[in-house]
């Protein structure tokens, strides 16, 4: 089977497999999105972005979270098994003449490439091995504390407009705030930060940062995408840091409309791991660019 059509099999797949849990979902029941549990890197460090990361997590989730392709691999002398590769999708850029205007255009599509997993590769066991310790120990953190510490601190940098003590979760666009219940309200940790994160993400779509549309009224399609977007990012930021994301009860109900979204355009769940994927690196890059302002002044 071609890398293409591997990589076209596992979207209709995996979005199927998607809509079939919302669907059969008990709604008695807490959902546990289990879309992004480790954060998929290459071997230089980078890590993937938007629906690489999600089709990497839901599909080799079993792997170890470092690939590369076969040129990477072969650039350190290490070498993939054959037919052990796994689709990638690379954006590519092309030239083209609207043919309306005649004015030069820049239009981009993506081609899937294959890429190899680290346990799918030989050669050198100690260079195999010092990558995996190096690469994986750049994202562990080992105790609840210390987890629980570097979050907290991380969203102390947003200079977002936090106010505990409400009833329910919520952003209000219009007064850019989000607003939280006391931490002594949810029965697990895990819970207070994924709903804290999917609310930071709704922030981050707020029109002077990732400028997203906020203004969809309740049970509208746009309203369904921009909460599936809000998922999509809690488990990004809950992966980072080794914590397992749980929907929030008062929005079990929303599995409906997000599969009946995914029906309706199939194509709706890799933009809404795109939109998610810009919003967990702006808020990394903002915190990241605060820490590195505060180390210089020290």
């Amino acid at each position: 089977m071609s890398i293409k059509t591997l990589a076209e099999d596992n979207i209709k797949e995996i979005t199927e497999g998607i809509i079939r849990d919302m669907e059969s979902h008990d709604m008695k029941q807490p959902f546990v999105p289990k879309w992004i549990t480790n954060l998929h890197m290459n071997v230089d460090g980078y890590q993937y972005t938007g629906w690489n990361q999600f089709h990497l997590n839901y599909k080799y989730g079993y792997s170890t979270p470092i690939w590369g392709t076969y040129n990477q691999w072969n650039k350190i002398g290490l070498h993939p098994a054959p037919r052990s590769g796994r689709p990638l999708w690379q954006p590519m850029t092309f030239k083209t003449e609207d043919k309306k205007t005649g004015e030069e255009k820049i239009i981009q599509r993506f081609k899937a490439v294959a890429i190899h997993s680290i346990d799918d590769v030989s050669g050198d066991s100690i260079l195999i091995e010092d990558l995996k310790d190096y690469l994986l120990n750049r994202i562990n953190i080992a105790t609840e504390y210390a987890r629980i510490e570097s979050i907290d601190k991380q969203v102390s940098r947003l200079d977002a407009k936090i106010t505990h003590g409400s009833n329910r979760a919520c952003y209000i666009p219009s007064t850019d705030e989000i607003m939280m219940p006391q931490h002594t309200a949810f029965k697990k940790t895990e819970s207070y930060y994924s709903t804290l994160f999917h609310e930071i993400t709704h922030w981050s779509g707020h029109k002077t940062r990732c400028n997203r549309t906020l203004s969809g009224s309740f049970a509208s399609n746009d309203y369904a995408f921009e909460e599936l977007i809000a998922e999509l990012g809690a488990s990004f930021h809950m992966a980072k840091y080794g914590m397992l994301h749980t929907t929030r009860q008062d929005h079990v109900h929303y599995l409906k409309s997000w599969a009946k979204a995914l029906r309706d355009k199939p194509d709706a769940l890799r933009s809404a791991c795109k939109y998610a994927s810009q919003s967990f690196f702006y808020i990394r890059d903002v915190t990241n660019k605060i820490d590195s302002i505060e180390q210089v002044a020290v």
